[in-house]
């Protein structure tokens, strides 16, 4: 259905979020103009490098944006 979108015969851009540590399915990569992914309680830099390659092995992600989403920080006032 989202491949169907359009507007005044224009496709419309299909994205969707996922929360903090996730890898979408191969299906979902393929048929998303660009992948916007939270953050939000990943602990470790080392986890978004591990989702990034993890994501990039996908063959549908070629040639899209990835958009990383919130601050994984936390606890700014015990800087």
């Amino acid at each position: 259905m989202a491949e169907l979108m359009q507007l005044n015969d224009n496709r419309l851009l299909v994205i969707t979020s996922f929360g903090g540590g996730y890898v979408p399915a191969k299906n979902v990569v393929e048929t998303l103009d660009y992948l916007e992914l939270y953050v939000n309680g990943v602990n470790h830099p080392d986890s978004i490098i591990s989702v990034i390659k993890q994501i990039s092995t996908i063959i549908g992600f070629k040639n899209k944006l990835l958009l990383f989403s919130e601050d994984a920080r936390f606890d700014f006032d015990k800087d």
